[in-house]
């Protein structure tokens, strides 16, 4: 009789955590949400909030005239994107980003009150990617064999 020789199972890789794509769909919301809605109503909010009121006053302070609440806003959203997506490959995280800051632009078209900057998608765009970037330096800093606790891997 022949004995049946199997092949080991194949390495399974383990599951992404959901949660951290739960953040990110809903900073991305919040994010979208803050690039498109009327500007009257951003001025309601800074009035009705003085938190709000007091982060833009900031904003100003930094970078006086510079927009700086977009690259904040894509900072954030860069270091949501690096939790969900760890591994992605760095061209579809560019492309992303530019979708994502043209989109936001675009749409601005038919907002009351605002209109679209080529600028601003370029805030963007340079807010996502260096959210994202500081997200993947702090990660790469943070594995064992940065410490020299673990071998490198082979």
């Amino acid at each position: 009789m022949k004995q049946h020789t199997s092949l080991p199972p194949a390495p399974v890789a383990p599951p992404t955590p959901i949660a951290p794509r739960i953040v990110l769909v809903v900073v991305l919301a919040c994010v979208l949400a803050l690039m498109v809605v009327p500007y009257g109503a951003i001025e309601f909010l800074r009035g009705q909030f003085a938190w709000a009121n007091r982060v833009a006053d900031v904003f100003d302070e930094i970078m006086p005239g510079g927009d700086l609440d977009h690259v904040a806003a894509f900072a954030v959203l860069g270091v949501a994107v690096w939790f969900a997506f760890p591994a992605a490959r760095a061209w579809r995280v560019v492309l992303a980003f530019v979708a994502m800051g043209a989109l936001s632009e675009l749409v601005q078209l038919w907002m009351p009150g605002r209109r679209p900057e080529l600028w601003h998608a370029v805030l963007d765009v340079a807010g996502g990617l260096a959210g994202y970037g500081l997200a993947w330096l702090v990660g790469f800093a943070s594995r064992p064999e940065a410490d020299g606790l673990a071998p490198p891997a082979r």
